[in-house]
């Protein structure tokens, strides 16, 4: 009963919210919302809801967007953490 995007503030820790047209779940136009309230960049991919995971062109599209996004957080926390 409580709206959760009202309490929702910039993420502390790395995140990539992702999204696709044919997605009816979470369509792009309601995830930007989130991403935008938690300070992230949304990612759109041609994908439906669980295409964005397991769909078979996923290990082509997502994957790798996911996988530079982790190197990248991970550089980060690295530095941030000094020697």
């Amino acid at each position: 009963g409580r709206p959760y995007l009202a309490s929702l503030r910039p993420a502390l820790v790395p995140l990539l919210p992702v999204a696709g047209p044919r997605d009816h779940q979470c369509p792009p136009r309601a995830a930007a919302g989130t991403a935008e309230r938690a300070g992230a960049a949304l990612r759109i991919f041609d994908a439906g809801h669980i295409d964005l995971l397991v769909g078979t062109r996923a290990p082509f599209t997502v994957f790798p967007e996911l996988d530079a996004f982790l190197d990248d957080a991970d550089a980060k926390g690295r530095r941030a953490a000094g020697p």
